[in-house]
C-alpha cells in the first residue's frame, strides 16, 4: 500500500512538471505568434528552442484556424494523467485504471521520440523545455511500469478493454475537453491579430511603390538575376531559415508564371556568427557552410535545383553529403571542395553580409522590391500588389 502511494505520488508530480512545462511552451508559442519580435526567455534565438516557435513543426495545422500547438496537446495530456492518478488513489484496485496509466506512458514515450528525432532533424538539437518533457516522459513510463500490478504482457492483449472501459471513456474525455478548452483560450488572440495583420500588410502592399527606395548599389544583383525586366526582386536569406525557404518558394513560382515580370536574385545573410560579424552569440550554426555551397552551386551551374535541396537538408546534413550532392548532379568533387574554401567564394559571401548590413537587415527573411525593403514572408497576392504598385510608382510596366 506504501509503494503505491508512493508511486501515484510521484506520477502525480511528474505530471504536474510536465503541465508546467506545457503551459510554458504553449504561452510562449502564442507570444511569439502574437509579437514576433519577442525574444525573452529560453525561446530566444540562439536558445536551441527555435521550433517550439514556428508553427510548421509545433502545430497540428488546422484548415482557416490557427493551429493546435503540441505543446496544448501537452497539456490536455498531462492534465489527464493527473486526473487519473488521483481516480486511481480513489479506486486503487482498478486494473482499467492501471493499465491506461501504463498506456498513457507508452504513448508519451513514442510521442518524444517523434518530436526530438524532428527537432534534431530540422534544426540540429532538441529544445531545452521540450527536453525536459522527454525526461518527464520517460520517468513516467517507469512510474506507471511498476504501479501496473499485473503481469506486463497482460497490456498488450487488454488494451481494447481499457480504452472502452468506463475509465478508458473518461480519459479519452478528459483528453479531449482540455484540448478543446485550451484551444478556446488560445485561438480567439491569435484569429484577431490574423485579421488585423492582412488587414494592415495589404494596405502596405498596395501602397509600396510610394516608399523610398534603399539607396544601394544594385548592379551586380541585376548582372547575378540575368533578367532585364526593369523590376529587380531580390531576397536576402539565411539557408536555415524555413520561413526564407518559403519565400524564396513563392518569389520562384512567381518569376515562373511570369518571365518577364521581375529579376529575382538571392544575397545570402547566415544567422551564424562564424561568417557574419552582425551576429552576436550562436544562432544557426551551419548556416556559413551552407551558404558558400549554395554560392559554389550557383557558379557552377547547378541552378535552383541545388539550392532546394540545402534550404530543405543543408541544416542537417553534413558538408560531405552537401559535396555529394553536387557531385551526384554532374560537377567534379575536388573543384566543388576548392569552390567552398576559395578566396572568391569567401568574398562573395562577405559582400552578400555587406549588402544585408546595408541596408539595415538584422533577421531574415527580407526581401526588397525594386529597392523598397519588405521584412518578412508575404503570400503570392501580396507580393504582386507590391510589384503593381511600384511599377505604377517608377513608370514602369
Amino acid at each position: 500500500m506504501r509503494a503505491r502511494l508512493v508511486l501515484l505520488t510521484l506520477a502525480a508530480l511528474l505530471s504536474l512538471a510536465g503541465l508546467t512545462d506545457s503551459l510554458f511552451l504553449t504561452w510562449d508559442h502564442q507570444l511569439h505568434l502574437l509579437d514576433p519580435g519577442t525574444e525573452e526567455g529560453i525561446c530566444a534565438a540562439g536558445s536551441g528552442c527555435e521550433i517550439s516557435r514556428n508553427p510548421r513543426y509545433s502545430e497540428v495545422p488546422l484548415s482557416n484556424l490557427p493551429g493546435i500547438p503540441f505543446s496544448l496537446l501537452g497539456i490536455a495530456f498531462y492534465v489527464t494523467t493527473l486526473l487519473l492518478c488521483l481516480r486511481r488513489l480513489r479506486t486503487p484496485d482498478e486494473e482499467e485504471a492501471q493499465g491506461l496509466h501504463l498506456l498513457l506512458g507508452f504513448f508519451g514515450i513514442f510521442i518524444s521520440v517523434v518530436l526530438g528525432t524532428l527537432s534534431l532533424n530540422v534544426q540540429g538539437s532538441l529544445c531545452a523545455f521540450c527536453a525536459i518533457l522527454y525526461g518527464v516522459n520517460l520517468l513516467f513510463l517507469i512510474v506507471a511500469w511498476f504501479s501496473y500490478e499485473h503481469p506486463k504482457f497482460r497490456v498488450m492483449g487488454r488494451w481494447p478493454q481499457y480504452l472502452i472501459s468506463a475509465s478508458g471513456m473518461w480519459t479519452i474525455s478528459s483528453l479531449l475537453l482540455v484540448s478543446t478548452l485550451g484551444y478556446a483560450v488560445y485561438a480567439p488572440p491569435l484569429l484577431e491579430l490574423r485579421e488585423q495583420t492582412q488587414q494592415r500588410l495589404a494596405e502596405e502592399a498596395k501602397n509600396l511603390g510610394a516608399q523610398a527606395p534603399v539607396m544601394v548599389d544594385m548592379s551586380a544583383l541585376r548582372e547575378r538575376s540575368g533578367s532585364e525586366a526593369p523590376v529587380l526582386v531580390v531576397e536576402i536569406a539565411d539557408l536555415g531559415c524555413p520561413h526564407c525557404h518559403e519565400l524564396y518558394e513563392t518569389l520562384h513560382e512567381l518569376q515562373e508564371s511570369e518571365p518577364q515580370g521581375f529579376g529575382l536574385a538571392l544575397v545570402h545573410y547566415p544567422l551564424d556568427e562564424t561568417c557574419n560579424p552582425h551576429v552576436e552569440g550562436p544562432r544557426r550554426s551551419k548556416s556559413c557552410r551552407m551558404a558558400r555551397a549554395a554560392i559554389c552551386g550557383e557558379v557552377m551551374g547547378l541552378g535552383s535545383d541545388y539550392l532546394r535541396f540545402i534550404f530543405k537538408y543543408g541544416r542537417v546534413e553534413s558538408v560531405e553529403t552537401l559535396i555529394g550532392k553536387a557531385v551526384h548532379m554532374g560537377l567534379d568533387p575536388k573543384g566543388f571542395e576548392r569552390c567552398m574554401v576559395s578566396d572568391e567564394t569567401r568574398a562573395r559571401l562577405d559582400a552578400d553580409i555587406a549588402f544585408a548590413a546595408s541596408v539595415g537587415v538584422r533577421g531574415t527573411p527580407v526581401f526588397l522590391v525594386a529597392g523598397r525593403k519588405v521584412e518578412g514572408g508575404r503570400s503570392p497576392e501580396m507580393i504582386q500588389a507590391m510589384l503593381q504598385s511600384v511599377r505604377q510608382a517608377d513608370g514602369v510596366r
